[in-house]
């Protein structure tokens, strides 16, 4: 069953260990249409990262991240050198922030889709 996931590598080598945060719930397939809010957080003081869906954590693992030095990647990954993992869906409303999110503040993104203006 496919999940949602949130991953970091461990440095930028083609031997890289990839840190993977999955969803609890498989990704309902069915409910086409649908709206899913996610929220990967990188936490560096606490050395781990978080996956949260629809407000709530989902999954956490220990990671000591890398300093990349090329571009944030929605959709797809990048893996020994190839670009793999493509979602096929829509990526909608994306908001990237410095510094690290409480759960409460995750919990408010999460309200409902964004509204056309």
């Amino acid at each position: 069953m496919p999940r949602w996931g949130f991953s970091t590598p461990s440095d930028d080598t083609d031997t890289e260990k990839m840190t993977v945060a999955k969803s609890a719930d498989p990704i309902d397939c069915s409910a086409l249409n649908s709206w899913t809010q996610l929220t990967g957080v990188y936490d560096e003081v606490a050395k781990q990262i978080r996956l949260y869906v629809n407000g709530y954590l989902s999954d956490f693992r220990p990671s000591t991240g890398w300093h990349a030095g090329g571009g944030l990647q929605l959709g797809r990954a990048k893996y020994r050198g190839a670009y793999t993992d493509y979602f096929t869906g829509d990526i909608d409303d994306v908001h990237v922030y410095t510094g690290v999110l409480t759960g409460a503040e995750i919990a408010a993104l999460a309200q409902g889709p964004p509204v056309d203006g």
